[in-house]
C-alpha cells in the first residue's frame, strides 16, 4: 500500500485496470473451488460417521488439525478406548453444600466421602484436590474453620453465638 502513495494519477489507473482485468478470472476460479467443495462435503456427508472413526483425516504431513476434526458429534456413543464421563444430577458445589449441612465442621477426606455417598460420581484420581478448589471458590457460602476443615457459613456463626 506504501508504494501506491508515490504513484503518480496515470500509474494508479494503470494498477486500477490491472487489478479490474484479473478480477473475473479470481471469481471464476473462485466459483469452481465452491463447486469442488460442495462435492466434497457431499462426499463426506453420504460417508456418514462411519468414515470419521478411524481417526484418518487424509491430511498430509505436517498439517496441523483444526479443533473441528478432533471432535465427535454429541450423539456418538464412546469407544472402548475412550473413558465416560459421568454424568451427575447436581453440580459438586450444590453436592459439598448439601454434604456441608451436618453440624460440625468436616475435612476434606469426610466431605469426599460424603459426596461420594450421596451419589456425586466423579473419576478423578485427585478428586479431593478438586474438592478443596471449589470450597474455596464458594466465597461467603463455605468458610474454613480451620486448617483443612469447613463448615457452611451460617453454621459458623450460629456456633460461635453459642460458644
Amino acid at each position: 500500500m506504501a508504494g501506491l502513495l508515490n504513484l503518480s494519477l496515470q500509474e494508479l489507473l494503470a494498477e486500477v485496470h490491472r487489478r479490474q482485468k484479473v478480477l473475473p478470472k479470481l471469481l471464476k476460479q473462485k466459483a469452481k473451488l465452491q463447486q469442488q467443495l460442495t462435492a466434497i462435503a457431499a462426499e463426506i456427508q453420504a460417508l456418514g460417521s462411519a468414515g470419521m472413526k478411524s481417526g484418518k483425516t487424509g491430511m498430509t504431513p505436517g498439517v496441523r488439525k483444526t479443533r473441528a476434526a478432533k471432535t465427535k458429534p454429541a450423539a456418538q456413543a464412546p469407544t472402548d478406548h475412550e473413558s465416560k464421563r459421568p454424568r451427575n444430577t447436581m453440580s459438586l458445589l450444590n453436592a459439598l453444600l448439601t454434604v456441608l449441612q451436618v453440624e460440625k465442621a468436616m475435612s476434606i477426606p469426610e466431605i469426599v466421602a460424603a459426596v461420594k455417598k450421596l451419589g456425586y460420581r466423579s473419576n478423578a484420581s485427585n478428586f479431593g484436590m478438586i474438592v478443596s478448589q471449589v470450597l474455596s471458590k464458594a466465597g461467603k457460602k463455605v468458610v474454613r474453620v480451620k486448617r483443612g476443615e469447613y463448615a457452611l457459613s451460617g453454621w459458623v456463626m450460629s456456633r460461635s453465638l453459642l460458644t
